[in-house]
């Protein structure tokens, strides 16, 4: 047994010299070019793709690196530096009698970062409303440290309703910019190229794919009420909002827009906005300096499953009016209270929020096609759209809302720049007097539904009508904000 443990002690000793030998003379060898000045990936290469030639071989390289010189010099840094006054809490007793009861507002700077994509030679950038909305001063700095700023950066336009901006650098130079795309054209699984200032750094790329199309119902702080996002595990973080998200060619597929996530960092939910839908945007901030939308003047809820079998009905898409405003294009096109929608001009109405961005979609005064079931019959009727109102003046007719536990809300003043519903009244011993909501505070979250207005208000109540329990977000009377739970 010995002398077999030292024969086989003695063959593995010899074994390791011998690779260590190798190793060595592979060393030796490539400093004496035994293989001809190769480099070591030639040589690794080669064992991959023993058929094929050295110089086939050393032009494989990332497909993404054209993409990145092609791009980043076009994508731009954006600081939107903006005063906020802030309300100093009201003091209670007993220092009331020094100081009184009537808040002091003090002003602070605040300052956000975003990125953006330079379209047009004559230097128009794209890049989201909430990146600059409110901002008394916009910085845009280049990819060659360029700045502009103050009267050498022009706000052309925004639409807080698709959350873009249109911004443009004063200079007479022509400028370089992208290649805008063709969205409609992404399938799920492209690769999809992220770019923009995470964090402020600057001039930084990630690489993914397209995870999924046509996301609605994303809760966002700033909306945007028309949703029909491009999701995407490409790293989006804080900072990249208004950057392109690019395709395999380099060409803008996307604004990137937000996020989901529980942290506040990436973890491979991304968000951006179709270009072909910022196009259109695009052109009329540009040709008009605002949007104007088509309308047809009704309330819509969805055709859900439960609805449909309740009706007799063997579909699972379309959406249902529920109410004809007085003297809208609706009610001048025949459409009724009921009327199931099925088609516009020949394409299936997917949900509410699809069909909402249809119409709005569609030239003012453009006769339409409208496919609709009315109990029995199946009708084709033709409406000529209208050019959607000023906010203010589609709720007059429908301006507030009671009842739902125990509350009476309605919008903010006009002339507030608040968002949410104002409690106008709640009940006695309601769920939301228990609750500890009083009248005059601001609804400004239901659930995972961000409140702008009533009717967001509304889509909360019918969304959460069933739930035993539900989370407000509220500011209150004092400019305090707080959650509370209301059980239904």
């Amino acid at each position: 047994m010995k002398t077999n443990r030292g024969y086989i002690a003695g063959a593995a000793f010899t074994a390791l010299v011998a690779i260590m030998a190798f190793i060595m003379g592979l060393v030796i060898a490539s400093n004496i070019n035994i293989f001809q000045g190769k480099n070591t990936e030639e040589i690794i290469a080669q064992d991959i793709f023993p058929h094929h030639n050295p110089e086939t071989i050393v032009s494989i390289k990332s497909p993404f690196s054209p993409i990145a010189k092609a791009i980043l010099p076009v994508v731009v840094n954006i600081s939107a530096e903006r005063t906020i006054k802030i309300r100093t809490p009201f003091f209670d007793f007993p220092f009331e009698e020094f100081f009184g009861k009537t808040p002091q507002e003090l002003e602070r700077k605040a300052k956000s970062l975003g990125s953006g994509i330079i379209f047009s030679e004559k230097g128009y950038i794209l890049t989201n409303n909430h990146v600059v909305a409110g901002a008394d001063n916009i910085i845009i700095t280049l990819s060659d440290n360029a700045v502009f700023k103050g009267n050498e950066v022009t706000v052309i336009g925004t639409d807080p309703s698709t959350d873009i901006a249109i911004l443009k650098i004063n200079t007479k130079n022509k400028m370089q910019f992208a290649r805008l795309g063709d969205s409609d054209k992404i399938e799920i699984g492209d690769w999809a190229i992220a770019f923009g200032s995470p964090f402020g750094f600057s001039q930084t790329m990630t690489v993914g794919i397209i995870s999924a199309k046509g996301r609605t119902h994303i809760p966002l702080s700033h909306g945007p009420t028309y949703q029909d996002f491009i999701q995407t595990d490409a790293a989006i973080n804080s900072g990249n909002s208004g950057g392109p998200l690019v395709n395999i060619n380099g060409e803008v597929i996307g604004i990137n827009t937000a996020i989901a996530s529980p942290s506040g960092g990436n973890v491979g939910i991304g968000f951006a906005i179709p270009i072909n839908l910022v196009k259109s945007i695009t052109e009329q901030l540009i040709k008009e300096g605002k949007i104007t939308r088509g309308w047809l003047g009704i309330s819509i809820q969805e055709l859900t499953p439960e609805i449909a079998t309740g009706l007799g009905l063997d579909i699972t898409k379309g959406v249902i009016v529920a109410k004809v405003l007085s003297g809208s294009p609706a009610e001048k096109g025949r459409l009724k209270d009921g009327d199931i929608i099925i088609k516009l001009n020949g394409e299936i109405v997917e949900d509410i929020d699809k069909f909402k961005l249809m119409v709005a979609s569609i030239t003012p005064k453009k006769r339409v096609n409208i496919f609709v079931i009315r109990g029995k019959e199946e009708l084709t009727l033709t409406v000529k759209i209208g050019e959607m109102p000023d906010k203010t003046e589609i709720i007059k007719s429908d301006d507030k809302e009671e009842g739902w536990l125990g509350l009476s809300v309605e919008n903010t003043s006009p002339d507030s720049k608040e968002y949410g519903v104002i409690v106008k009244k709640v009940t006695a011993n309601s769920s939301a007097d228990e609750a500890s909501i009083e009248a005059g505070d601001i609804i400004k979250r239901v659930g995972n539904i961000y409140i702008r207005d009533l009717n967001d208000f509304k889509k909360a109540k019918n969304t959460y009508d069933k739930y035993s329990h539900i989370t407000f977000q509220i500011k209150k009377r004092n400019g305090y904000v707080v959650f509370v739970a209301v059980k239904q």
